[in-house]
């Protein structure tokens, strides 16, 4: 199941490019009537996918795999709401 997303900050490994993919995957996805980027995400439609909820936000752990990002229910993807000691991780490591 693909899930869109769109960007309101991206996070990386430090050792990795992936913040810089995906804001040009977002950059991609960019539509006219978005003032931001879009970014797709895929999980599994079956036990080890992540259930989504139109109008939530989300802190997602994306996997990158042939230019396709993946999720699930065993990654800390979660809601933004249920998410705080990985944002306070985030935001003091700028």
């Amino acid at each position: 199941m693909r899930v869109r997303f769109k960007v309101r900050e991206l996070f990386k490994h430090e050792d990795d490019d992936t913040q810089k993919d995906a804001r040009q995957n977002a950059s991609r996805n960019k539509s006219n009537d978005d003032d931001g980027g879009s970014f797709d995400v895929w999980t599994s439609s079956g036990a080890c996918g992540f259930d989504f909820q139109v109008g939530e936000t989300y802190l997602v752990y994306a996997d990158e795999g042939s230019n396709l990002f993946f999720t699930s229910s065993c990654t800390r993807t979660n809601r933004l709401s249920d998410a705080g000691p990985d944002l306070s991780y985030f935001f003091l490591q700028e």
